[in-house]
């Protein structure tokens, strides 16, 4: 970080022998004016204490080294320690405020270290060991009246007192929300913007800090003070505010729109809507490099870029946001779809929930450094259990907030998270269901549809589902029908939304969550209905990603068509509504077709896009891409006559299952291979001793998930069907190969479209049998 004062590095380039970690010493000079150390690098003056470890950069520095300082007649040395950048050496008690002039003893000799036998001095200056190190603050800090700005460091205690001083003023102001790693203060009414001295005052003393390694005789900090814009009412406008940031100031330009109007700040960072309140909320989209204020695990799980509107459309109302400047051109997104929470006891949904929570917190963990955020698909919540079991989309909300959700989560809603019975709309607004159904969700999480700019890509936030709900009643759930589409006043803000994106070739990311595609058996791509307005809207747009939910399978969808959307449908957290993971005691979490609960990991550079799939149990990995499966097993596993019993019960439900039509007539010797979340790009090899097999698509059912839930249900609940739309599904990512023998080694590798390998040796034969699939 650039400071206003920083210490001056004097570099010292020098031809010399190099040594450093455990090799051998060099041979020492022949003479006294050759160089040891070469590209030495010592600031002019420092200001330490007595027992800090300085270091040095440079190399040629051995073991053995005696850093010598010398000033009026007297000699001081002290002992060196070799690091990755050189040496260092802990400043000795000995040592007093002086012009040292510095050299090395090595092996009885001296030498000067400076270029040409030439002598290098240093000013020292010996203090107090600072009482707060690792200090830090930003060099500009925007501030208003009563403002609380944090201060990272260690070393604070209460009763410390802030000293603000400039050529005019001078303020005392007592820290507050001290911690082991920070402290803050309140701005005062008398601070004005101006170039600013701190130091930290304890018992009546004055201290320096200690900034990034180096003692500052003192710190400077532009404090400047975000004085807000007069906001009068202006004629029309209904809803008005301002936009800013405390270490950039007042934002311009930033959109501003009710869903239905849509406005730019002005130069003030001021904006005016004429809002008629239909949707009762205002919300902004993200300029790039900038994030919502986000203080607190409800400013992640709901973040405030968004808020509710309070008043009657005939009242004029003011809401302020405030956004916080951040480097957001590198980025991950945690892609999610269908969590599904009821707070039911049948199919364990909370527990898993809660294993869930720790799968994501564990990935960011990992990933520590790098700004993350989550896209969720929809269906957080079920609308069948919103009243018989008192959880609804808040309580989703206050779920996650619970379980300290770790990023910035942005949300669209699923048909699942509408209001099963009708709420009293507000008397400006609409009487449909579709409208009714949504208010609850509005209050929870906010718009249902909207759009940020995160780095280099506009997202889009939209809502696809037209709730329908016949029969409801205030106090009696309706159906809980539905239609995919958009309404006429969601496209035409989207149309408003896309003219203002201005490079229409940098991605493009639209979440929703019904599919706006289907993949045949053929693996032929098919648009749904609702699209054909919906695309027009993209004219122009060269890389657009569409990532939807819902259907609890994966399937990539690239429609010639449309050579520049791909379609990402993106299976389910829940997996099959969390019953696999409950019926086999959490062991396996697997989606309709097969595919591990999880969500999509998406990593973008500026416009660069790589993604992959991870599982959320906890032997899922980035590695675990596909499952193979050697079908001699499968087919004498469901070819058993107890399986076989127990799996007849799938003959009633609509459509049925008939097992003999799965996998008993399938040859011998065949095996096949679940490929998660394959695409056209991906390739499958398999070789047996060296020789390749031909690779084979099939449209065919997972045998694991048959096992996982159809077998398993039926065998557990002997006086139940299993649920139609819970059995395996048909999936769109399985392939099969002819082995030469029943005991054949498979050598199988599986490459993504962006060159990741992945690869397994497949030893036969490989069993299929209860124990083996409840503990693989």
């Amino acid at each position: 970080m650039n400071r206003l004062l920083t210490y001056l590095i004097l570099p010292l380039c020098m031809a010399g022998l190099m040594a450093c970690g455990s090799e051998p010493i060099p041979n020492t000079p022949d003479t006294p004016d050759e160089e040891l150390i070469k590209n030495l690098q010592l600031p002019s003056s420092l200001r330490v204490y007595v027992g800090e470890v300085v270091g040095l950069a440079g190399s040629g520095f051995a073991e053995g080294d005696i850093l010598v300082f010398a000033a009026s007649g007297k000699e001081l040395t002290v002992a060196l320690t070799l690091t990755a950048e050189g040496a260092s050496f802990v400043v000795p008690q000995e040592m007093k405020s002086a012009i040292y002039t510095l050299s090395l003893s090595r092996g009885g000799q001296t030498y000067n270290l400076g270029a040409n036998d030439t002598a290098i001095k240093l000013n020292i200056t010996v203090i107090d060991k600072p009482i707060v190190e690792y200090f830090d603050m930003a060099d500009t800090v925007w501030v208003r009246l009563d403002d609380t700005v944090a201060m990272s460091g260690q070393g604070f205690a209460a009763g410390d007192t802030l000293v603000v001083q400039s050529a005019t003023d001078y303020l005392l102001l007592p820290l507050v929300n001290i911690t082991g790693q920070g402290a803050a203060f309140v701005v005062p009414e008398l601070l004005r913007s101006n170039l600013y001295e701190l130091l930290l005052r304890r018992g009546g003393v004055d201290h320096e800090v200690k900034v990034n390694g180096y003692i500052q005789s003192v710190y400077i900090v532009n404090l400047s003070t975000v004085v807000m814009p007069d906001l009068p009412d202006q004629q029309g406008a209904t809803v008005k505010g301002v936009v800013y940031c405390k270490t950039v100031g007042l934002l311009a330009g930033v959109r501003v729109s009710d869903g239905v109007s849509t406005t730019v700040t002005d130069a003030q960072g001021r904006y005016y809507l004429p809002s008629g309140k239909y949707h009762g909320y205002v919300f902004l989209t993200l300029p790039s490099g900038y994030e919502p204020l986000s203080e607190t695990v409800t400013d992640r799980v709901a973040p405030k870029f968004w808020a509710t509107l309070t008043a009657t459309p005939d009242v004029c109302e003011r809401h302020d946001f405030e956004l916080v400047k951040v480097n957001n051109d590198e980025h991950t997104l945690m892609v999610m779809a269908d969590l599904h929470v009821g707070n039911r006891n049948d199919n364990g949904d909370m527990v898993q929930f809660g294993q869930f929570h720790t799968n994501v917190h564990g990935f960011v963990a990992a990933n520590a450094g790098k700004k993350i955020y989550t896209i969720v698909l929809g269906d957080m919540s079920w609308d069948n259990y919103w009243y018989s079991k008192s959880f609804d989309i808040a309580s989703y909300k206050q779920n996650m907030i619970a379980n300290g959700y770790p990023t910035l989560a942005f949300h669209v809603p699923g048909n699942h998270d509408n209001d099963p019975r009708l709420a009293t709309p507000p008397a400006w607004g609409s009487t449909s269901n579709d409208y009714v159904s949504e208010i609850k969700y509005k209050k929870a999480l906010g718009p249902t549809y909207y759009s940020h700019n995160i780095g280099k890509v506009h997202y889009l936030f939209l809502d696809d589902v037209i709730f329908v709900n016949n029969n409801a009643t205030t106090t009696v759930n309706g159906d809980r029908t539905y239609n995919s589409g958009f309404t006429a006043m969601q496209l035409e803000w989207l149309r408003q939304d896309l003219a203002a994106v201005e490079d229409k070739s940098a991605p493009l990311f639209i979440s929703f969550h019904i599919p706006s595609s289907s993949l045949s058996s053929t693996w032929v791509v098919t648009k749904a209905g609702f699209t054909a307005e919906f695309w027009n809207c993209l004219t122009g747009f060269s890389n657009v990603h569409v990532l939807s939910g819902h259907t609890h399978v994966t399937r990539n969808m690239e429609d010639p068509a449309y050579p520049h959307i791909y379609e990402h449908n993106i299976a389910a957290v829940c997996e099959t509504w969390w019953w696999t993971g409950h019926e086999s005691n959490y062991a396996r979490k697997l989606c309709k077709d097969g595919t591990p609960a999880g969500y999509e990991v998406f990593t973008v550079s500026n416009t660069n896009l790589s993604w992959y799939y991870q599982g959320i149990d906890d032997h899922a990995t980035k590695e675990k891409q596909f499952r193979a499966y050697d079908m001699n097993y499968v087919k004498a596993f469901f070819n058993s006559p107890a399986v076989k019993s127990v799996m007849a019960k799938t003959e009633n439900i609509v459509p049925p299952i008939y097992i003999q039509d799965e996998y008993l007539n399938i040859d011998n010797n065949v095996v096949f291979i679940n490929v998660f979340n394959y695409d056209k790009s991906w390739t499958i090899e398999v070789k047996e001793n060296g020789v390749p097999l031909t690779v084979n698509r099939i449209y065919v059912r997972d045998p694991l998930h048959m096992f996982c839930y159809p077998y398993t249900y039926c065998k557990n609940h002997s006086t139940s069907t299993p649920t139609a739309d819970f059995v395996t599904s048909l999936s769109t990512h399985i392939f099969y190969v002819q082995a030469s023998s029943v005991s054949a080694t498979l050598e199988m590798k599986v490459t993504d479209r962006f060159g990741n390998v992945y690869t397994e040796t497949m030893t036969r034969p490989r069993l299929f049998d209860e124990l083996h699939m409840t503990m693989e």
